[in-house]
This record gives structure tokens, C-alpha cells and sequence, in this order.
């Protein structure tokens, strides 16, 4: 609102100064003016941005992969370490997600995704 009001007392077309020496967006101040002309508070909708999460696109899909995974596991066999290791790839997960649960290779997310999945789970897998 400061701003908005500096950027009217200097004139509208000074905004570029005003953003340049506060260091904001020309765009924030535009939007600034908007507000203070409408009486209309804009906001901001960062939450329907992007892509959806792995989770919600799919909502099984992690607990489809840690059953295959607690299939697999075993601990350290000497034992200093708590990890639970798994004898199985992401490449391999991906397979028996689509063999054994019924998804198919486009819906499934990226290997990287599967496999930061499946290290949240607390799980080490084989290289």
C-alpha cells in the first residue's frame, strides 16, 4: 500500500523508479494500483500452480510402494546401522508397480520421484 502511494504522489509514470529503488516488481505495483482503484483486494492463487503431487494424482501409489518395498527389506547384516536395505532398484519397483498393482509406465511419476519416495520411507536401496 506504501508504495502504491509513493508510486501516485511521484506519478504513475514513475513506477520503473519506484521499483527500482525498492526493489519490487513493476507487476506488484501495477497490481498495487489495481487494488487501490477498485477497492478490490487481488489475491494471489500460488496454490493452482504447477503440477499435481505424485500423492494426488495417484493416491495409492505410496502405499502400493511400501508394500513391494517391506517385501524386500532386510537390515544391515552387521548390524551397526538401523537402515532397513533393500534388494531392489527403482527400475524393479517401477516393473512390479506396473506387473503386480495395475498402473501403467505414463501415469507413474519419473524414477527420481519414485526413488525420493521410497528414501522417505526410511528405506536404503541397492545400487
Amino acid at each position: 500500500m506504501a508504495l502504491t502511494k509513493l508510486t501516485k504522489e511521484v506519478g504513475r509514470g514513475e513506477s520503473m523508479l519506484v521499483a527500482r529503488t525498492f526493489q519490487v516488481s513493476q507487476n506488484t505495483i501495477a497490481k498495487g494500483m489495481r487494488e487501490v482503484e477498485t477497492g478490490v483486494e487481488i489475491t494471489d492463487q500460488f496454490h493452482e500452480r504447477g503440477r499435481l503431487w505424485a500423492g494426488e494424482k495417484l493416491p495409492g501409489l505410496l502405499k502400493d510402494i511400501q508394500a513391494i518395498a517391506d517385501g524386500q527389506c532386510q537390515t544391515n547384516p552387521s548390524f551397526k546401522t538401523e537402515k532397513l536395505y533393500m534388494r531392489l532398484t527403482v527400475r524393479e519397483i517401477r516393473k512390479q508397480l506396473i506387473w503386480e498393482k495395475g498402473y501403467t509406465d505414463e501415469e507413474l511419476p519419473t524414477f527420481q520421484t519414485i526413488h525420493t519416495k521410497v528414501n522417505g520411507f526410511g528405506y536404503t536401496l541397492k545400487k
